[in-house]
């Protein structure tokens, strides 16, 4: 049985200006705060998916940054989307590799504005 291999190359994005509220007295920030940036990490992964055996696996976080200077985790918080579906899906930032094939595509997590 002959078995192929493919590669995964993400790079992941995410900065920018909201009116988003965020942080609030859970997180240690001010209710009122808007969400001004996220960072994801890790910023790129190369992974390999062997044909016929099982798909590449990449958890990835989505830390915000708020107005008030007060960060929080908002993985599942953020929408994500890739720029090339046919490699694989992103969900809460657990992407899962597609089985035929591999690819170059970024990986954005996005809350209204920002990005």
């Amino acid at each position: 049985m002959m078995r192929a291999s493919f590669l995964i190359a993400l790079v992941a994005a995410g900065c920018g200006p909201s009116a988003r509220t965020g942080g609030g007295a859970g997180s240690g920030g001010n209710a009122m705060a808007t969400l001004t940036a996220i960072v994801v990490s890790p910023a790129s992964v190369t992974l390999t998916t062997i044909g016929g055996g099982a798909v590449a696996t990449q958890q990835f976080t989505a830390m915000g940054s708020f107005s008030d200077g007060s960060m929080k985790d908002v993985t599942t918080e953020v929408g994500w989307t890739l720029d090339d579906s046919g490699i694989g899906s992103v969900a809460s930032g657990a992407f899962t590799g597609a089985a035929t094939r591999g690819g170059i595509a970024v990986l954005t997590a996005r809350q209204d504005l920002v990005s």
